[in-house]
């Protein structure tokens, strides 16, 4: 029986790292994705509306 406890203890030691570090992997992928997208909405400054090309004269073309 105390076999069997300490083995069920080195699997839940075993399986709080790797859930820690999956958390902490998942925690750098969030933190990544919302800093490029701040960086593209925010700190780029582009313009929201689509710019019309400027109408040239009306020249017919023969």
């Amino acid at each position: 029986m105390v076999t069997l406890l300490s083995g069920l203890g080195k699997e839940v030691i075993i399986m709080e790292t790797l859930l820690e570090f999956l958390r902490k992997v998942l925690k750098g992928l969030v933190r990544e994705i919302s800093a490029y997208t701040f960086r593209k909405n925010v700190l780029e400054n582009k313009k929201t509306t689509p710019r019309r090309r400027k109408q040239g004269g009306s020249q017919d073309k023969l």
